[in-house]
């Protein structure tokens, strides 16, 4: 039996929801599928073990704002955390984020995180230029020139991959290293992206055919799938199985 007595779910859409249920080998992702539950791993996990869980994973939001997310849980559930084991789902390593107090912000009131922390945007550190991109911001409540500024000033170091890798990569050292010093349990999933440095990765769950991928253990058995959909309901029940697995071998009592 597991001591883990809690599931928190954190990353990027691929975490969030599950799609549509596969029928008749056609995959489909229609965005009332949210309503069912549970529809994404993490809750799937806490209801294999008869335990409860907390997903605070956000669709589009990079690294950064899914470490912000996880430590404003941890500052608001301090009780938990002993008995918690953290399920990450890794995206895309160049998803950076963009801090302010846009007109739309996300609702995060809830599992102690608060609707006024600050909002974030992910364009893959493209440096807004142009009328398009001016209109882009504007419909999500944004002031292109803030973004554009804003972008010049604190991305220009993502022009050069080799640094923005670095850079990303080292934070999620030192998140790795608070996760320790809190007691935090984790699990790392690399859900969307493709980039090979699992040395830099603790606790990275390599899938039964030997994937350390999400999308690539999907592939394996739907011929089907295209590594630019989200994973459906299938895929994450059976992710959750084989977590589920895991978590029983390594978590024993």
């Amino acid at each position: 039996m597991s001591d883990v007595k809690h599931i928190l779910g954190a990353g990027c859409s691929f975490t969030q929801n599950g799609w549509g249920l596969q029928s008749n080998n056609e995959r489909e992702r229609d965005s009332d599928v949210f309503e069912r539950d549970p529809d994404d791993y993490p809750h799937m996990i806490a209801e294999n073990l008869g335990i409860t869980a907390d997903n605070i994973a956000q669709s589009g939001s990079g690294w950064q704002f899914h470490m912000y997310l996880v430590q404003k849980w941890v500052e608001s559930n301090k009780d938990k955390v002993e008995d918690t084991l953290l399920v990450m789902g890794l995206t895309s390593i160049n998803r950076g984020t963009f801090f302010t107090n846009a007109k739309y912000p996300r609702d995060l009131e809830k599992n102690g995180i608060y609707a006024d922390i600050p909002n974030h945007l992910t364009p893959n550190v493209q440096i807004p230029d142009g009328k398009l991109d001016n209109i882009y911001w504007k419909s999500r409540g944004y002031d292109g020139k803030d973004v554009r500024d804003f972008f010049m000033l604190y991305y220009n170091i993502a022009f050069e991959p080799e640094h923005w890798e670095t850079w990303q990569y080292m934070q999620l050292r030192m998140f790795q290293s608070w996760l320790r010093d809190v007691g935090l349990r984790f699990i790392f999933i690399k859900a969307l992206d493709k980039k090979k440095r699992p040395e830099e990765v603790e606790n990275l769950y390599t899938f039964p055919d030997g994937s350390q991928v999400w999308t690539d253990y999907i592939t394996g058995y739907d011929k089907s799938y295209e590594m630019d959909l989200h994973p459906n309901i299938y895929d994450h029940h059976e992710l959750a199985e084989l977590l589920t697995e895991h978590i029983q071998e390594t978590y024993s009592e």
